[in-house]
């Protein structure tokens, strides 16, 4: 298991089915052995994320969804991102993955996440083309001091998302330091 390869709150470990083909070419890499691992390296209850590849976003977890506590999830939404990205003269040049599929991917992540009685709180994201390359705002690194919550947020130099991000943390109470 690599960092971002699940995501946890005290009560929940979250996975996916990238972490199946992650592994694959290795003994006992099938989801019910990774999900028995799983069980027996780690106490939290475990929320499994899609039946196939690219049922869910096809990258480590963290690149499209967070856990922001025990009841809320940050996913990432391709839509947004792109609408953001059409106002964004800094983002004319990129080029985009398919953006229907993409969205889609993002959306089955939203879904099965609300399906297991999460509430889901969706954050502008943006899939390049090529090698699976992400605009992400969830794949940041969180903290406490006390009772703050912080989250050091990561910058595209894309102001319109950037700001987007940055006032959907402050917005879930999060402190925001931004880190390009």
């Amino acid at each position: 298991f690599e960092g971002g390869a699940r995501a946890a709150t005290p009560r929940w470990l979250f996975a996916d089915e990238n972490l199946v083909a992650r592994n694959l070419g290795r003994a006992d890499a099938d989801r019910a052995s990774l999900e028995r691992e799983l069980h027996r390296r780690f106490r939290q209850e475990l929320v499994w994320l899609g039946d196939a590849i690219g049922d869910v976003p096809r990258h480590h977890i963290m690149m499209y969804m967070v856990p922001l506590d025990d009841h809320t999830v940050a996913v990432g939404d391709e839509r947004a991102g792109v609408a953001l990205l059409a106002h964004e003269p800094a983002g004319a040049g990129l080029a985009l993955d398919d953006v229907d599929l993409e969205a889609r991917r993002f959306d089955r992540a939203a879904e099965l996440l609300a399906a297991r009685g999460f509430r889901v709180v969706r954050v502008p994201a943006v899939v390049l083309a090529g090698a699976g390359s992400y605009v992400t705002y969830t794949n940041a690194l969180f903290d406490r001091r006390d009772a703050t919550r912080i989250v050091y947020l990561p910058t595209y130099s894309l102001p319109a998302l950037d700001d987007a991000a940055r006032a959907f943390y402050q917005a879930q109470g999060f402190e925001v330091h931004p880190i390009d």
